[in-house]
């Protein structure tokens, strides 16, 4: 999975470079779990979904999710075809059991992005080998790296430095 920093000033984001124009009308979200629950550090409860118009990033469309223990895998309709290079997701809010620190960190187990049809635009493409996934802050002492994001492997992940690592530890945006 990915999770960002504990952040006291922004909010954490995730940016997927698809590499080349992507046609999608759907987000597949799985958060992280742990202990056999959903509910961990992160947990995504609202995002807005942004996509790279070449210049700037454009709000697509913001989603409430649910919240707790059994909350689970999402489809995030988009209620249109968003054609892009690039999608972000910003997180609004999220849980964090320390307390004022809710809405300061993000975890991600799986994301997919799928067309109107249902098919990935990410699994079993023919130019997924050329695409990436950078990341702004790395943890060197847990996780698979950037790369975890996009393997199909729910079990890899990538977390954002929280003291050991490469890039700014404890601070936002940490972003892919």
């Amino acid at each position: 999975y990915w999770s960002s920093a504990e952040v006291a000033d922004g909010q954490p984001w995730f940016v997927l470079d698809f590499g080349a124009e992507k046609t999608f009308n759907k987000i597949i979200y799985t958060p992280r779990i742990s202990n056999a629950s959903y509910q961990c550090t992160g947990q995504i409860y609202a995002m807005k979904v942004q996509k790279w118009d070449g210049s700037k990033w454009v709000d697509v469309k913001t989603f409430n999710l649910q919240k707790g223990a059994d909350a689970g895998k999402y489809t995030l309709e988009l209620g249109a075809d968003v054609t892009t290079s690039k999608l972000r997701l910003e997180v609004t809010d999220s849980y964090y059991w320390k307390t004022g620190m809710a809405g300061k960190v993000a975890n991600i187990a799986e994301i997919d992005v799928q067309d109107a049809k249902g098919k990935s635009v990410i699994e079993k493409v023919a130019d997924a080998d050329k695409w990436t996934a950078e990341v702004s802050t790395n943890a060197t002492n847990e996780g698979q790296g950037a790369a975890g994001l996009i393997d199909g492997d729910a079990s890899t992940y990538w977390h954002s430095n929280y003291g050991t690592g490469t890039g700014t530890a404890n601070k936002l945006p940490a972003d892919v």
